[in-house]
């Protein structure tokens, strides 16, 4: 536990890239979120699922969330209290998983229904390998064997193309905590809360990104009118 303590102060490097990730004081760089950047930006209305300890990062995180006004609504949800008539009404929703482990078959579900249920989905996870960062990728490629089949039910013969495209080779959008193993909450959940903060930034500068140019746009709009 002691040892774990101390470790959290290189866990936290880790997590923050010792600094990298920070391109001014309100604007950081996630590498694994910037491909998706668009998607992303237009989320509205948050859902974090987490388990234990990550859920008391997960409340900080909403709680900075909430003050920066990123999205409209942010809640933390446990997975296993989860049901598709959460997401009923849901448009531009967004569902983040914040997981120590990414083991649990608890959030794995919840994953799956969220992402079944068209929501944007996204991870923050310690481990490059852990389950969870594969199931939207195990998704893609059931629904896209599903395709085929059905295609071959009709006598449909698909191209070679086709079935290269079933092969889903993008990663799941997030990233990774980095802190190393965690025989314990204490050494991961301060990193968690890093992580939560940084996640924080970076919705911020790309939402306010997003209104100056919507302003800008509708300025250029009015400007052509009067010519």
């Amino acid at each position: 536990m002691q040892e774990e303590i101390y470790e959290t102060i290189d866990a936290v490097d880790q997590a923050t890239d010792f600094g990298a990730k920070f391109i001014s004081d309100n604007q950081v760089v996630l590498g694994g979120f910037e491909k998706a950047k668009i998607e992303l930006s237009q989320i509205q209305d948050l859902f974090i699922q987490s388990r234990g300890a990550s859920s008391i990062a997960a409340a900080y995180g909403a709680y900075i969330m909430r003050d920066l006004g990123i999205f409209n609504t942010v809640r933390v949800i446990n997975p296993k209290e989860l049901s598709a008539s959460e997401f009923k009404d849901v448009r531009y929703g967004g569902f983040l998983t914040l997981s120590q482990s990414g083991n649990d078959e608890h959030l794995i579900s919840g994953l799956r229904l969220a992402y079944k249920s068209n929501l944007t989905c996204f991870n923050v996870v310690n481990s490059e390998n852990s389950p969870i960062t594969n199931v939207v990728d195990q998704i893609q490629k059931e629904e896209r064997e599903a395709e085929l089949k059905e295609k071959a039910t009709v006598l449909y013969d698909s191209s070679d193309e086709e079935e290269q495209a079933g092969l889903f080779t993008d990663k799941n959008i997030g990233f990774y905590q980095k802190s190393g193993n965690c025989y314990s909450d204490v050494k991961s959940f301060i990193p968690q809360v890093v992580c939560m903060a940084l996640v924080s930034l970076w919705f911020s500068d790309k939402k306010q990104s997003q209104q100056l140019q919507s302003i800008k746009q509708k300025q250029d709009t009015v400007d052509k009118r009067k010519q």
